[in-house]
């Protein structure tokens, strides 16, 4: 059986081709979605995953690169940013000389982390499951802050219950994809659940 090809050097190429975009234009105001939620959360938790799953390099590539460009297309707009985020990585994988099939299995995990996330196959779940790691993670309440403030931006405001109770529904609805963000994530977002509840019931 044919391997979709994606060789490390073009997925090296494709990181740094997906940071420079992100470095150079991302707007400002992104307290959330920013440079650190995909170079300190989102890759670091693709590779994470992809070696708990034991993805062939094929897979992995992959599945790391979406999660390069999982965010991009808040360079253009914030409203169905996945969509944009696909076709920026496709003009980008076609330039560098990606195989075809493997542009499409990248296009498809990004556009799988839409709300709600609907993952078809191994790479598109380790890649919805890297994109909302964090909340099983110490980090949550600092990045759910920051998400907090950029909706603010966006003219998007909520008081202090209202957005305790709106993350808590949001948490208690989620469920990882694969074994290995269970295994890891699980324990600690129950825990974020937990102080979620304590500060939506005024427990302060």
């Amino acid at each position: 059986m044919n391997r979709v090809a994606m060789t490390e050097h073009e997925a090296a190429r494709a990181a740094a081709a997906a940071r420079h975009i992100l470095e150079s234009r991302l707007p400002s105001w992104l307290r959330y979605h920013d440079l650190t939620h995909t170079t300190e959360l989102v890759v670091p938790a693709a590779e994470l995953l992809a070696a708990d799953e034991k993805l062939d390099d094929d897979d992995r590539r992959s599945a790391v690169t979406a999660a390069w460009f999982h965010d991009i297309g808040f360079v253009e707009r914030y409203e169905d940013n996945e969509e944009m985020a696909a076709a920026l990585a496709k003009e980008e994988l076609v330039r560098i000389g990606v195989d075809a099939e493997a542009i499409a299995l990248v296009a498809g995990a990004i556009l799988a982390t839409r709300l709600p996330q609907r993952p078809e196959g191994i790479v598109a779940e380790i890649v919805c499951d890297a994109d909302l790691f964090v909340l099983g993670t110490e980090r949550f309440f600092d990045r759910d802050a920051r998400l907090r403030e950029e909706l603010a931006e966006t003219g998007t405001t909520y008081a202090d219950a209202d957005w305790d109770e709106r993350q808590l529904s949001f948490i208690e609805r989620h469920r990882y994809f694969t074994d290995g963000a269970r295994r890891r994530n699980d324990a600690t977002k129950a825990a974020n659940a937990r102080e979620l509840r304590r500060r939506a019931t005024g427990q302060r």
